[in-house]
């Protein structure tokens, strides 16, 4: 399973690097993206200069190629130490 960062989403949806690429050659169900990244890029998208575009983008990932990962309390304190 690959879980995306944000980068590598705006990668995606901006044509850069051999990101779109590697996106074909890997099945939806191997695409997961927590729900901060998705925070990150739904901000992003409010700020971008093409808003419209970015959502289309995002909605279209969202329905055909991914899964959204929930990060809860319990895996912050884990990582965060607390």
């Amino acid at each position: 399973m690959y879980i995306l960062d944000t980068n590598t989403l705006i990668y995606y949806f901006k044509g850069q690097g051999q990101v779109v690429q590697n996106f074909a050659n890997v099945s939806p169900e191997e695409i997961c993206i927590s729900t901060i990244v998705l925070f990150e890029l739904q901000v992003g998208i409010a700020k971008s200069t093409s808003p419209a575009k970015r959502t289309q983008q995002l909605q279209q990932l969202l329905k055909g190629r991914s899964h959204i990962s929930q990060f809860k309390v319990s895996g912050k304190q884990i990582y965060g130490g607390k």
